[in-house]
């Protein structure tokens, strides 16, 4: 091709597969709790989640990034030129746990987060169970499930031990990636009690991330949009 006066330019996404040879090879390299993804934004109210792991970057700093040399010389032999989507994964990345599946529930990482005492000191009635759990009750079930919100209580929800009045997730769907697991087991995963239920575990005013030497919390993108926020805000 060369000789034709023909160049080639390949694609190299910014990540690779969590049960690809490299996760399996040096599972060391990657934060396999966590998954990339992108924030909501005009085409996505939900925001994205890629799934694949976040790098361990402290690891590959440690061995002067090897994997990735190796892995760009690899792709020199097939182009002559390489365009890496979404580079600035290189600098920070949405990040999301793996419980979740909706981007909605990320942060930006690398990036400071605030601490309870920083809440507190500017007048923010913080409480971690209440700000960093789903918030449902009778009201908020009503306003999105109507006339299946008995049903839904009755199957997917229990009284909470700590709130009167209040619901909180049977163990067995209390996260988004338990209640999507259990709609494909039950090969029902277009059912749109899915999705009402997905919504239940994002109404959150924080995303907590435990960091080496404190608890930080992240504000939920969009958390005026919430019910939990807007109950605050009427109290």
């Amino acid at each position: 091709l060369h000789g034709w006066g023909v160049s080639l330019k390949g694609d190299l996404p910014i990540g690779v597969r969590r049960h690809s040879v490299d996760t399996w090879m040096e599972p060391e390299l990657f934060s396999m709790d966590f998954q990339a993804g992108a924030p909501p934004d005009m085409f996505s109210d939900l925001g994205q989640n890629w799934e694949f792991p976040t790098y361990n970057w402290a690891q590959m700093k440690a061995d002067d990034y090897q994997w990735w040399a190796s892995r760009l010389a690899a792709m020199s032999q097939y182009f002559d030129a390489l365009r890496i989507d979404h580079i600035l994964g290189f600098f920070r990345i949405w990040r999301i746990s793996n419980e979740a599946t909706q981007g909605l529930l990320g942060y930006f990482y690398p990036t400071q987060g605030v601490t309870r005492e920083e809440l507190e000191q500017r007048g923010i009635d913080f409480d971690e169970t209440r700000d960093c759990s789903p918030l449902i009750t009778d009201k908020f079930l009503q306003s999105i499930l109507g006339e299946q919100t008995s049903v839904v209580i009755a199957r997917y929800l229990q009284p909470s031990e700590h709130a009167p009045e209040q619901y909180v997730f049977q163990a067995k769907f209390d996260t988004q990636r338990k209640v999507e697991a259990y709609f494909d087991a039950h090969h029902d995963a277009d059912n749109p009690l899915k999705q009402h239920l997905l919504a239940i575990h994002s109404n959150v005013l924080f995303i907590t991330e435990l960091t080496d030497n404190n608890i930080v919390y992240h504000p939920r993108f969009n958390l005026h949009k919430t019910f939990a926020y807007q109950t605050r805000s009427a109290e």
